[in-house]
């Protein structure tokens, strides 16, 4: 019999081109709709912040970080997933990934989840590839998506305040 140990609950969470695998522990809540305010002059994977928790949460989408589409038509409220910062929880202590879907729970454990036998990575956002139950998924490099960020908005807090709209990390 395995033992809990063995097992851990996860989210896969849809992209537009993929979905990302994560521990439940990691996926603070799932907002159906939302409302995004943009920052100004901000890059096209860094869509603004969403008010969550009496707070603004910076908001992106990850296939554009990743480098894997130049831009996302992107929905006015769109479905978001809030993430707990693992490196960085004294400047962000969280921020929300855009998904095309609803999440769905998943059992990882050595029956339902393996490497992918011929990976593309191709990005640094990107720690490996995977099939979770036989569907293909990313694992997030959480640390290089959690830096990018921070270089990111540190542009945006070094700034006049007049200069960002929805910052409040």
């Amino acid at each position: 019999m395995e033992s809990a140990a063995e097992k851990l609950r996860g989210l896969l969470l849809p992209l537009e081109d993929s979905s990302l695998v994560l521990p439940n522990s990691m996926v603070l809540h799932i907002m159906n709709k939302a409302t995004v305010e943009p920052y100004a002059d901000a890059p096209p994977w860094l869509l603004g912040a969403v008010s969550w928790q009496k707070r603004g949460v910076p908001t992106l989408l990850f296939e554009v970080a990743a480098g894997r589409r130049r831009a996302v038509v992107c929905a006015t409220e769109p479905r978001l997933a809030i993430i707990k910062s693992l490196n960085y929880p004294d400047k962000i202590p969280c921020y929300a990934l855009k998904m095309s879907a609803t999440p769905h729970p998943v059992t990882l454990d050595e029956q339902n989840i393996s490497t992918a036998e011929s990976p593309k990575i191709g990005s640094p956002l990107v720690h490996s590839q995977v099939s979770v139950g036989g569907e293909p998924a990313e694992v997030p490099n959480l640390d290089a998506l959690e830096q990018m960020l921070i270089n990111q908005l540190g542009l945006f807090t070094q700034g006049d305040p007049a200069s960002r709209r929805a910052q409040n990390p």
